[in-house]
C-alpha cells in the first residue's frame, strides 16, 4: 500500500513541468520505487512457493506456449543488446502437471537472467526435449559465467555474485531461489553447469505427464 501511494503520487508528477534538478530527484525516487516493487513481488511470491502448507495447483500443461511466450517477451532485449536468441523446442510430447503461472515465472527468471549477464555479441539458447519420463528444459549462455565459490550458494535467497562484472546489473538475489522452489514443488530438479567467464547452462528436469 504504502508503494502504491509512492507510485500513484510520482504518476501525478509526471504531469507537472519540473526544472531539470527536481526532475531528477523524481526519476531517482521513481527507479528507487520501481525496485522495491520488484523486491516486494519477489518476496511474495517466495514466501507462498516456500509455505509448506500451499500446495501446488496442477493441471495438464503444454510447455512449448510457455517456452515461446517467455523468449519473445524477452527477445526485444535481447536485440537491444545485439544478442542471438535461438528457441529449439523439439516435437516430443512436452506436457507436465504443473502450475501454469509459476512454470511461466521459472522460464522467465531462467531466459531473463540469461540475457542480463551475457555480453554484447552473445548468444542465448533455449530448449526443450522430453528425456524418457522427463521434461528437460535448458537455458544456456556464453556471457559471464559464475565461479565454483558463487554456485554453492547461487540458489540461496538474497545471495549475489561476487563477480563485480555481474553486480553491476539490478537484481533482487532472489530470482534463482524462487526457480529452485517452484521446481521442488514440481517434483523436479535444476542444476547449473558453468565456468567464469565462457557463461552458463542451467538444466531443469520435470516429471512429464
Amino acid at each position: 500500500t504504502p508503494l502504491t501511494v509512492i507510485s500513484g503520487n510520482l504518476e501525478m508528477l509526471q504531469d507537472v513541468v519540473l526544472d531539470p534538478e527536481t526532475d531528477r530527484f523524481r526519476e531517482a525516487i521513481n527507479r528507487g520505487t520501481t525496485r522495491m516493487q520488484r523486491v516486494v513481488d519477489d518476496l511474495l511470491l517466495l514466501a507462498r512457493i516456500s509455505h509448506p502448507q500451499q500446495p501446488v495447483e496442477r493441471s495438464p500443461l503444454d510447455l512449448r506456449p510457455a517456452i515461446r511466450e517467455v523468449s519473445a517477451f524477452v527477445e526485444s532485449t535481447a536485440i537491444a543488446k545485439g544478442l542471438a536468441l535461438h528457441v529449439e523446442i523439439s516435437d516430443d510430447d512436452l506436457t507436465i502437471l504443473g502450475h501454469a503461472a509459476e512454470i511461466e515465472r521459472l522460464l522467465s527468471n531462467l531466459v531473463s537472467n540469461a540475457v542480463k549477464y551475457t555480453r554484447t555479441g552473445g548468444t542465448v539458447r533455449v530448449s526443450a526435449r522430453r528425456v524418457e519420463h522427463r521434461v528437460v528444459l535448458q537455458v544456456a549462455d556464453d556471457g559471464l559465467g559464475i565461479s565454483r565459490a558463487d554456485q554453492a550458494r547461487l540458489f540461496t535467497s538474497f545471495f549475489r555474485t561476487t563477480n563485480p562484472d555481474a553486480l553491476r546489473e539490478s537484481g533482487t538475489g532472489l530470482g534463482l531461489a524462487i526457480v529452485s522452489h517452484i521446481v521442488q514443488r514440481h517434483g523436479g530438479t535444476v542444476e547449473v553447469a558453468s565456468r567464469l567467464g565462457e557463461g552458463s547452462t542451467f538444466t531443469v528436469r520435470l516429471p512429464a505427464r
